[in-house]
């Protein structure tokens, strides 16, 4: 990295430092609500419900500025009384001039009845998401069923992140199957069935989200198994147990996840995320990343820490530049500088 790189790198890390006094959570580890809360699908993430699409991506996350200038004009993502549309995109631009697309998706749900919802995933010409989910008039329980992202630890938007990556379940992770939950007692349970071609896979995740004195804070464990094929494997559906945390408190966030990976708890993958918001529309982040192939040995292990800011400059649109130290693996002592779009309607 040049002196320049070094000067701005410093000025950021110094800027976060200064602003971890400040105030207002975000998010599930900010606010002490589920990803249910703001996305259909009680996993989070891909299509969001109409609080999710105001109150977080207009409301919270936006300059104050801009959002002000554009609220007189804000069309809503509701189509008439049944239907709601949505989409994410999100692009990667590289120092070296590459950019790559890494989700192109539409959304759209039909509620043919209160608490009952039919939604689809448009994605590259083909239908990846398409489901239907019932809930009770509390939000206390619910049944999925079709083809879904499996309800597994935390919902990274980071792709690269190696608690995506390393355990398979990752964007473009959907299944078919039957997802049920119910909450009680301030937890929230649900157990999963999926069908890979002739395989079961079973699924099992329990959390609980809320607040301690000024704090909001949730946990959660998740599982997967999965029948052994006939060529004694599990194929790409391989045993993966994982537990996960948020802590919320001002405007500072830490987020939490570790995988124990394979039959024999061979592998492990870990992800550590501190998230700071500067004034509203602007964070700064810092995401550590490890992985492990093989717990026995001392070599083989990789690990990156990417340092960014998290700009949104207009409701729905995000930049995100950032660079990733990598200090262990296939990359060891290089430094990769990107920036990030993302536009989430």
């Amino acid at each position: 990295m040049n002196y320049l790189g070094h000067c701005v790198i410093g000025a950021f890390v110094l800027l976060i430092a200064f602003n971890i006094a400040g105030a207002i959570p975000r998010f599930s580890a900010e606010q002490g609500l589920t990803c249910g809360t703001c996305h259909f699908s009680p996993g989070g993430g891909a299509m969001r419900n109409e609080f999710g699409h105001y109150t977080m991506s207009v409301n919270e996350l936006t300059l104050q500025a801009t959002k002000k200038k554009l609220m007189k004009s804000y069309k809503g993502p509701r189509l008439g009384d049944a239907v709601l549309i949505g989409a994410d995109v999100r692009m990667k631009a590289l120092e070296d001039g590459t950019i790559s697309r890494h989700q192109t998706d539409y959304y759209l749900s039909y509620a043919p009845f209160t608490e009952t919802y039919f939604n689809v995933t448009f994605s590259s010409g083909a239908i990846d998401e398409s489901y239907l989910i019932v809930t009770n008039e509390q939000q206390t329980a619910f049944v999925q069923l079709g083809r879904f992202y499996p309800q597994f630890g935390l919902r990274l938007e980071d792709f690269t992140s190696f608690v995506k990556t390393k355990t398979g379940i990752f964007h473009r992770a959907a299944l078919d199957g039957a997802n049920a939950g119910l909450s009680v007692l301030g937890h929230n349970f649900s157990a999963a069935y999926y069908s890979v071609g002739a395989q079961s896979v079973y699924m099992a995740n329990v959390s609980r989200y809320s607040f301690l004195g000024p704090m909001s804070y949730f946990y959660g464990a998740s599982a997967r198994f999965s029948e052994e094929l006939a060529n004694g494997t599990h194929g790409g559906q391989f045993a993966v147990k994982s537990v996960y945390a948020g802590l919320g408190y001002k405007t500072v966030s830490l987020l939490y996840e570790g995988d124990l990976i394979g039959e024999s708890n061979d592998s492990y993958a870990t992800y550590l995320g501190l998230a700071v918001r500067i004034i509203p529309g602007v964070y700064g982040k810092v995401d550590y990343n490890f992985y492990d192939p093989d717990r026995s040995k001392e070599s083989g292990a990789e690990e990156f820490t990417r340092v960014s800011a998290e700009i949104w400059p207009m409701p729905f649109v995000e930049v995100n530049p950032g660079v990733a130290f990598n200090t262990r693996g296939p990359l060891d002592g290089e430094e990769t500088y990107e920036i990030r779009i993302h536009l989430a309607y």
